[in-house]
Parts: structure tokens; C-alpha cells; sequence
């Protein structure tokens, strides 16, 4: 997956591992249209690996929060991740 964020995001930009399966990026100097098209939805839901004769495939759901000149780390982290559970759910009803 970081291979994977690495290829579609700029050298400015930062990737970092939250924990289990959950990761942040940092995209600089974007709006939010424009960062909500860098998530990278479609092309982690892409991938697919061989593990023991199966096919496994991953998939993703991103939340955004804009981080302005007075924003808290901690808040912005809770937007983003309230807004990725927005989508997980909407994902879930577009599958079903």
C-alpha cells in the first residue's frame, strides 16, 4: 500500500502509518476537492496480491480534514477519521 501511496503523491508530501491498517497523509498546498481526488481510493482497491493460492485484494475508504493556519493535530485527526467512517458506510452501500 505505501508503495502504492508513494507513486501517487508528491515529494512534499508525507505518508505516515497510524496503526494496524490505518494510515495519514499530509498533502500540502491542495484544496480539499483536490484532496479528496489524491485519497487514492481507486488505485489501493486495485491491488492484489497471491498469499497461500488465493487472491487477495485491499481496499480503502479515506477521510479528509483541511489543516488551516489554527488547526489542533488531535481535531483533525477526529475529522478525518469521522469522515472516513462517512465513507466506509457509503462504499458499503455503493457494494451492496
Amino acid at each position: 500500500i505505501v508503495k502504492t501511496l508513494l507513486r501517487h503523491v508528491r515529494a512534499s508530501d508525507v505518508i505516515g502509518r497510524l496503526g494496524g491498517d490505518e494510515f495519514a497523509l499530509l498533502l500540502w498546498n491542495l484544496s480539499e476537492t483536490d484532496a479528496k481526488a489524491k485519497a487514492l481510493e481507486e488505485a489501493i482497491d486495485r491491488l492484489a496480491f497471491e498469499f497461500r493460492g488465493r487472491t487477495i485484494t485491499a481496499g480503502a475508504s479515506a477521510g479528509v480534514a483541511i489543516l488551516g493556519p489554527h488547526a489542533q493535530l488531535g481535531r483533525a485527526l477526529e475529522e478525518a477519521d469521522s469522515a472516513m467512517y462517512v465513507r466506509k458506510a457509503l462504499r458499503r452501500h455503493e457494494i451492496s
